[in-house]
């Protein structure tokens, strides 16, 4: 004998403001870490001797090949912006989407 009966709870359901609010948490984090993300580039550049990406010389331009881009830590650093800036694009994207849709926005 059972004592106690399970009970099936309809599926909650999302209204559009509420996916709305979603989208717009999800974006505002996204929004932080790729701030985040670019003070950390920001403050590599600042706080390291890295070479200068060109050079003129007798009103010539010389680029070093390879140059800047050969420490290992600002590569890293910037793939993780560029992701991040990714991410946050894609989100902008849906923000704007749900928001035109819902016609608060054209």
């Amino acid at each position: 004998m059972r004592l106690f009966t399970r009970t099936k709870l309809p599926p909650a359901v999302q209204t559009e403001t509420d996916l709305l609010s979603e989208i717009e948490r999800e974006y505002q984090e996204a929004k932080a870490e790729h701030i985040a993300a670019s003070e950390a580039v920001d403050d590599y550049w600042r706080t390291h001797n890295i070479p200068p990406q060109f050079h003129v010389r007798n009103n010539a331009i010389f680029v070093p090949v390879n140059g800047p881009r050969s420490d290992a830590e600002l590569k890293r650093l910037e793939s993780a912006g560029r992701l991040t800036l990714r991410v946050r694009n894609e989100r902008m994207h849906a923000r704007a989407e749900m928001r035109m849709r819902m016609g608060l926005t054209r």
